[in-house]
């Protein structure tokens, strides 16, 4: 039986565990010899990388006879990453006077670093500074998943001055 391609999800660590029961199992290759037992090996070193913690390597495995007879199969482990960050901090709607309160956003992905890219959608405005935003959150990872969040930032002046005394 030849090798098979195996592709997992990342899982940030570089998916050590089952990158060498693959090689161990020989990709899950089989092979019989009728004079002898069967030897085997690999030529993988590493991952070419591709994006985060993502990568692969294509292996050849190599059964081997007592007497040096040999034949090779070849097979791609794949590490991909389709799963988009995750929020773990995220601001909610605000109504404030006169000014924007200050909101923080924190995302976080297994396989990459994250970044937060901020976009906003001015809903309205007026010449007192008073406005309504719609905000949005992109959270885009090394891989280019991306997770998405939204609140409104409403700001309004609705206190009259107050006298001196």
């Amino acid at each position: 039986m030849e090798a098979a391609d195996l592709t997992v999800e990342c899982d940030g660590n570089g998916n050590n565990e089952v990158l060498n029961q693959w090689l161990s199992s020989h990709g899950g290759a089989s092979a019989t010899d009728t004079c002898s037992t069967i030897t085997w090996s690999n030529n993988f070193e590493a991952l070419e990388p591709v994006c985060g913690n993502t990568g692969f390597a294509t292996v050849e495995f190599t059964a081997s006879d007592a007497c040096g007879n040999s034949t090779v199969t070849t097979a791609t482990f794949t590490i991909i990453d389709t799963e988009a960050p995750q929020f773990t901090a995220l601001p909610i709607d605000q109504n404030s006077q006169c000014e924007e309160l200050p909101f923080q956003a924190v995302a976080v992905d297994v396989c990459s670093e994250v970044e937060v890219i901020e976009t906003r959608e001015v809903i309205s405005e007026d010449g007192c500074g008073n406005y309504e935003h719609l905000v949005t959150l992109t959270a885009v990872d090394g891989c280019g998943n991306e997770a998405l969040h939204q609140f409104t930032i409403v700001v309004q002046d609705t206190i009259a001055p107050d006298w001196n005394e």
